[in-house]
């Protein structure tokens, strides 16, 4: 997770992809499966895409949770 998510705090969104069996992780390295980028990412959309790792954009996965939760 890195950058910033429209409307929520970085620990909002923690809290809503762990409560969907994510797991959140301070780097990146082997075994992610994907990066959440924001807005101002910085420097680990670049090493995620060096590594071959999935760049997501963290608002439309937030909406996607969000939505699924409340159906």
């Amino acid at each position: 997770l890195t950058g910033k998510a429209e409307g929520y705090t970085r620990q909002q969104v923690t809290d809503l992809l762990e409560m969907h069996g994510g797991t959140v992780v301070d780097s990146i390295r082997k075994g992610v499966d994907c990066l959440l980028a924001g807005e101002k990412s910085g420097s680990k959309v670049d090493k995620a895409k060096e590594m071959d790792i999935e760049v997501l954009d963290v608002n439309e996965m937030v909406d996607e949770l969000v939505n699924f939760k409340s159906n």
